[in-house]
């Protein structure tokens, strides 16, 4: 049976008929991989979670029935009576007394989405204005005047879908958030995405999600707003910030050390709506901000921060594991 689990290892490859083989020692950022069950002892860990390694008085004796196997993507490993004759796993076998007859065996590729569920965004929205008390988005430093125009407390997104895919040692890909604002007369905010695992802090993990800028209709203002863009030269909500990017939501994983099908994350947000935690892997401040672009009276409004916040339940394609 093949299991996929999240974990903090360091993967050395040991021989070809093994595939790749794990050593308990802890690398520096959380990463995919599978826990693989095998027919006969010979492996490397003593338990499906990959996490107890097979030991005789002491030391290691190669005697467990799992082994772990890095990467999200599907990889072919020898196994007796799998489904595959090859180990490209391109052939599949037949049956012989109910059972699969090949050497090979295939993991599975990891999918997430969530359902319809309590999203909450939180907005504020802040105003520069120049000399002549026009509203503009330009740097900070160079507004007359500089000031919130509203602060939001309030729930303005109350609902959201989310999903994309596991890719490679740490990463995930086509990700897709779709915010319902229902508070906000009725719009509708799609962002895509990458993201991918890492620390917030010492033994705790975080998933961050980073967005493409995306326009949308905001029934509110009577016009266009957009949605993680913010830059220096249009003056950014967040410094430093020279060519615009790193806007983000970064959550916490609250579900640890479990195989489990479902992964759980935490957003929250301060009182105005900036993201907390906001930093990643003692990275770059990562916030999403917004702005208006044009509104009925032809203004813009400053970059503003946009919380997000709530406890989704990532249900995956497979069950996964993470170890801190």
């Amino acid at each position: 049976m093949s299991r996929l689990k999240l974990i903090a290892g360091l993967l050395i490859p040991i021989c070809s008929a093994c595939a790749l083989l794990a050593s308990p020692v802890q690398a520096a950022a959380p990463e995919w991989g599978h826990c693989v069950e095998y027919t006969k002892a010979a492996y490397t860990y003593a338990e499906a979670n990959c996490q107890t390694v097979s030991e005789k008085k002491g030391k290691p004796d190669n005697k467990g029935k799992y082994e772990w196997i890095a990467g999200a993507e599907p990889q072919c490993y020898a196994f007796p009576k799998g489904k595959y004759t090859e180990s490209a796993c391109l052939t599949s076998t037949g049956n012989k007394k109910g059972e699969p007859k090949g050497e090979y065996e295939k993991t599975v590729p990891v999918t997430f989405k969530v359902g319809e569920w309590d999203a909450v965004g939180r907005v504020s929205l802040y105003e520069c204005r120049n000399s002549e008390h026009r509203r503009v988005r330009e740097p900070r430093a160079d507004c007359a005047e500089y000031e919130p125009w509203f602060e939001e407390n309030e729930p303005v997104c109350e609902r959201s879908t989310l999903s994309g895919e596991a890719v490679g040692r740490s990463e995930v890909a086509n990700v897709v958030l779709d915010l319902r604002c229902d508070e906000l007369e009725g719009t509708n905010i799609v962002l895509h995405g990458k993201g991918r695992l890492g620390y917030i802090a010492k033994n705790e993990v975080g998933l961050l999600l980073e967005f493409e800028p995306s326009t949308y209709s905001c029934l509110y203002e009577s016009g266009t707003c957009i949605m993680g863009a913010g830059n220096a030269t249009e003056g950014a909500f967040y410094k430093p910030e020279a060519t615009g990017g790193y806007d983000g939501i970064i959550g916490t994983v609250t579900l640890l050390n479990k195989m489990t099908e479902r992964l759980d994350l935490q957003y929250r947000t301060s009182a105005i709506g900036e993201e907390e935690p906001n930093s990643f892997e003692g990275e770059h401040i990562d916030e999403l901000e917004w702005a208006v672009v044009e509104n009925q009276e032809g203004f813009p409004s400053e970059w503003s921060p946009f919380g997000f916040m709530g406890e989704p339940t990532l249900l995956l394609s497979s069950q996964v594991e993470i170890k801190d």
